[in-house]
């Protein structure tokens, strides 16, 4: 199951939007913090063990870059300067679809 978001920078006029050039850390943390918020212990094992075959672990989920409507590249910092940007998420499994859109819409 595909999905894409569409995210807005909530943040104040007089900060900038920067992450780093290597951000998918970042992102990975994110989806795995939104999957905790509906099942810490569904989220600690996709983490940790995930789905094994043939002594390979697999998370079965993948996620695109950020696509922002404006941006440039600054060295190692990736300067947003639209507002929007996009996102898409794709996982193989239901239940961990069902997990993280329980926990994207908890807060």
């Amino acid at each position: 199951m595909r999905f894409r978001l569409k995210l807005l920078a909530d943040v104040q006029k007089t900060q900038k939007r920067i992450l780093p050039i290597n951000y998918q850390y970042e992102l990975s943390s994110w989806i795995y913090r939104t999957i905790n918020s509906s099942d810490s212990d569904f989220a600690q094992w996709l983490h940790n063990t995930g789905y094994v075959n043939e002594n390979r672990k697999f998370k079965l989920f993948t996620f695109s870059n950020l696509k922002p409507e404006k941006y440039k590249v600054s060295g190692d910092r990736l300067l947003i300067e639209s507002e929007n940007t996009e996102l898409t998420i794709s996982f193989y499994l239901p239940e961990t679809v069902e997990h993280f859109i329980t926990g994207l819409f908890m807060n």
